[in-house]
């Protein structure tokens, strides 16, 4: 099933992208899939006049577009991406990033960050789908990267969890999935 994601006002040059829902990233190694997450999942600050808030997300393309929770960046006046190029080998660096487009409907969102040459998750078109009682891992930021004082330095979680069941429902595939998500959680890939 695929959701288009509108044309937003402020998009620029992009008339409309395509996201599959039922994309799944498979990587058989864990140490691998470990050292990915190093580099491609992001920890968002989004600030407004009321306040800000904060949550995951992930890189979807070398030149800095990424996807996250549509909630995580409403209202945003500014968005602060934090990335960990290098993974462990390295600093985190800070980007500013804008809105391209966000469902409120899917609670989706893709993001611009400022920033290239990024390493990215690549979602696959044809990949195969995880069945019920298959593992999952969601990969985030909870509660701010609590982790860590030090701001120069993020500290991911990975939960594992499981694919409870699957159904098609008003014209999308849904997969119900059983893993614990906290706040800061939101936006982060789930990966089977």
């Amino acid at each position: 099933v695929e959701i288009e994601l509108e044309r937003r006002r402020d998009a620029g040059s992009l008339n409309s992208a395509a996201v599959t829902a039922n994309d799944v990233i498979t990587i058989s190694d864990m140490e691998e899939l470990k050292a990915h997450a190093e580099k491609t999942v992001v920890y968002i600050e989004a600030y407004s006049s009321e306040g800000s808030g904060s949550g995951s997300g992930f890189i979807i393309s070398p030149d800095g577009y990424a996807v996250t929770a549509a909630h995580v960046v409403r209202g945003a006046e500014e968005i602060r991406v934090r990335i960990r190029p290098n993974g462990n080998n390295g600093p985190s660096i800070f980007a500013a990033a804008k809105v391209v487009v966000a469902l409120k409907h899917a609670d989706m969102a893709l993001i611009k960050i400022d920033a290239v040459g990024l390493s990215y998750l690549s979602m696959l078109e044809e990949s195969k789908d995880a069945e019920p009682g298959e593992p999952i891992y969601l990969i985030g930021y909870p509660l701010g990267a609590m982790v860590s004082d030090n701001r120069n330095v993020l500290n991911y979680t990975m939960t594992q969890g499981n694919v409870s069941a699957k159904q098609h429902k008003n014209g999308y595939d849904l997969t119900l999935i059983d893993i614990l998500a906290v706040q800061g959680n939101s936006g982060g890939p789930i990966i089977s």
